[in-house]
């Protein structure tokens, strides 16, 4: 009996520690970012994508127009354009675990022209992106520099918020 609660203790463990995500909104190194407003400086869309439990909203950058589930772009499907000089404000940010891959940052904001749609940026270099828009890139990389998290892209610009 002892050595099956031993057993078990240790599955919950490791399945914790292989998946999951930890909100660090409000902690120092996202403090930079959150609740921030930035102006698109190019037209983009928010598309949906559905796949069972998998369901969420991403803006697409124009360098990388694929959704990060659907690289062939045939369940996901586009919802909202944000014209340019668009105005978006970051909401949440969250450290996500992707098991042995590794971790990357989930980066989710809301438009001021659809304010019920909250998407995420691109973000997660797990999600095929080769164009990701915070920096440090990768989890591992603050922890060693410290470094506060920053928005890295030619198509964002940090302005006042106005909602």
């Amino acid at each position: 009996m002892r050595q099956r609660n031993l057993i078990i203790s240790l599955l919950i463990v490791l399945i914790s520690g292989c998946a999951g995500k930890s909100d660090i909104s409000n902690l120092e190194l996202a403090s930079n970012i959150n609740q921030r407003c930035f102006s698109t400086t190019a037209a983009m869309d928010i598309y949906y994508f559905d796949k069972g439990f998998n369901q969420k909203y991403e803006m697409l950058s124009p360098n990388a127009p694929w959704c990060s589930n659907d690289i062939f772009m045939k369940t996901c499907q586009k919802v909202v354009a944000i014209p340019k000089r668009g105005e978006i404000k970051i909401t949440k940010i969250f450290d996500k675990s992707y098991g042995s891959s590794g971790h990357c940052w989930e980066i989710f904001a809301k438009s001021k022209r659809e304010p019920d749609i909250e998407f995420s940026l691109p973000a997660c270099w797990v999600e095929h992106n080769p164009d990701i828009w915070v920096k440090p890139k990768y989890p591992w990389e603050q922890k060693k520099s410290k470094e506060p998290l920053q928005i890295d892209t030619k198509f964002l610009e940090e302005v006042r918020c106005s909602f």
